[in-house]
């Protein structure tokens, strides 16, 4: 269904205004850790998807006790973000890009799958990491809080 672009405009309002974007927590795109036994496993991880090319946007919204945020385009439509937390936890969502009409109306799809296959298939971490890493594998909902209802 083709939306319109006053229909784009409240969806893009709404998401907009519902979590602040890296461009008001800069130290969340840059990403920062706990000085604890999680956050240098997100740390490492971390530095592997930036080694895989993920990228940092001071786009992505900033959910709450975000404290890293990394993007990157699986197909011509999705992207794929991976977020860490304070918690510990490392959350990773497929959304239809952002240039995509439908960026902000939903389709939000959580897939801690498409993490656990970068963990072990492309880093070359020792296995003891990778399962500690792979323990901190958390599905964190705000991110279908951002889509407006119609």
């Amino acid at each position: 269904m083709k939306k319109s672009s006053l229909s784009y405009i409240h969806d893009l309002a709404y998401g907009a205004l519902k979590y602040p974007s890296g461009w008001l927590k800069p130290e969340v795109v840059k990403g920062y850790f706990h000085k604890n036994q999680k956050g240098h496993l997100q740390k490492t991880y971390f530095n592997e998807l930036l080694k895989m090319g993920f990228k940092r946007t001071y786009w992505q919204l900033i959910f709450p006790e975000q404290t890293a945020g990394l993007v990157s385009m699986v197909s011509k439509d999705l992207e794929c973000h991976i977020r860490f937390y304070h918690s510990g936890a490392i959350d990773c969502e497929l959304e239809f890009g952002r240039f995509n009409p439908n960026h902000w109306s939903g389709f939000r799809e959580h897939n801690l799958d498409i993490i656990e296959e970068l963990l072990y298939t492309k880093t070359n971490l020792d296995i003891k990491i990778k399962k500690q890493i792979h323990n901190l594998f958390e599905i964190q909902y705000y991110s279908n809080l951002c889509c407006r209802k119609i």
